[in-house]
């Protein structure tokens, strides 16, 4: 019977033993009688493990909703991690393999920045992995748009509105900045609206409104000639009766239902005559849109004859009866001429595309594009 056994345990220094997988075997021996018995049976392999395991794998949840800019994701993501492998250890046997507990918990970003998630994982005997790192971006605010336009502007001006839209993460998609004209072709409200989608789906919409107004509305009779001066933008209700109008350079005029004798216009802005009784009307060299009728809002007059030339800014002659001549000629932006009834000849000529010059009633000859 073996007796005087010092230890029935033995723990590695780790001084002999290097990493790796180990097998043991211990052998007795009697001091007193000098006798060694013969070797123990083999241990079960044993490893030891000092190598921490490889970081884990770090994925988002998707691919990004944006990919321009490094990758953005549009309101969140969460990243996850996953088991990697466990190194050999340095004899090439395998390593105690890894912990699944130990494996990080999935992380959620969701606001705008620039987010970096790290995650670790450690063996079944403790050794943690360098952090693993992914770096993610979160656009989860839409684009800013602001529109600056004036109050109130006269009929006929030149007027516009200023778009700015910028967007602090993806960036646009569609970007409305800029300057943008206000229609001032007659009085009324008049409401710029633009939109602004960064790169991944946000969007954005802004509106600002001008009061395109007349600087002298005209309700009465009006004695001896009405001169329209530059700068001026003056309305003709339906009450009103005037003889000869001139607008000269500058100037804008909108009748509105009203009877006058003639109307004649050189270089003036806008020029709108609607559901008027009119002797002679004679536009000539208009920086803004002339409109005789358009079908819809503006409707057609009672004139004796009209002659419109060489404007820069789009023409309309809509449902108009003419008791002489019509002349279109040498106009810019857009030429209308149709559903007129036309006691004399029509001239359509020179006008730049799109022009549309029929159907028409003519009493005469045509000479159409």
């Amino acid at each position: 019977m073996a007796t005087g056994i010092s230890s029935l345990q033995y723990a590695s220094t780790g001084s002999g033993e290097e990493e790796g997988t180990w097998t043991y075997r211990v052998q007795g021996f009697d001091s007193s009688t000098n006798l060694t018995t013969a070797w123990s049976p083999t241990s079960q392999p044993v490893k030891i493990d000092k190598t921490p395991p490889t970081p884990p794998t770090a994925s988002p949840d998707r691919a990004p909703d944006y990919a321009g800019g490094g990758g953005f994701y549009k309101d969140t993501v969460t990243v996850s991690f996953s088991e990697a492998s466990d190194p050999l250890l340095s004899d090439g046997s395998s390593g105690s393999g890894i912990n699944p507990a130990s494996i990080s918990s999935p992380q959620t970003f969701t606001t705008d920045a620039s987010h970096t998630a790290q995650g670790t994982e450690a063996d079944n005997v403790g050794n943690l992995s360098s952090p693993a790192s992914l770096t993610v971006q979160v656009d989860a605010s839409a684009p800013t748009v602001e529109i600056s336009c004036p109050a109130t502007t006269p009929v006929g001006s030149k007027a516009s509105a200023t778009v700015s839209a910028s967007d602090g993460q993806s960036g646009l998609a569609s970007n409305p900045s800029g300057s943008v004209a206000i229609n001032t072709s007659k009085a009324g409200p008049q409401t710029i609206q633009r939109t602004a989608t960064d790169n991944v789906g946000h969007q954005t919409t802004t509106t600002c409104t001008t009061e395109v107004l007349s600087t002298k509305v005209i309700t009465g009779h009006v004695k001896g000639k009405l001169i329209v001066k530059k700068g001026e933008a003056v309305q003709l209700t339906q009450t009103a009766v005037a003889n000869a109008i001139e607008v000269l350079e500058g100037g804008s005029l909108d009748v509105e239902g009203a009877t006058t004798k003639t109307i004649t216009a050189i270089k003036a802005g806008v020029m709108r005559i609607c559901g008027a009784s009119t002797g002679a009307v004679k536009v000539q060299r208009s920086s803004g849109s002339v409109t005789i009728g358009d079908g819809s809002g503006c409707a057609g007059s009672n004139i004796k004859s009209a002659t419109v030339y060489t404007n820069h800014d789009g023409v309309s002659v809509v449902a108009n009866t003419i008791a002489a001549t019509a002349k279109v000629q040498g106009n810019g932006g857009g030429t209308t001429v149709q559903s007129n009834t036309i006691a004399a000849n029509l001239t359509v000529l020179g006008n730049a595309a799109p022009t549309v010059d029929k159907p028409n009633t003519v009493g005469g000859a045509s000479k159409l594009q």
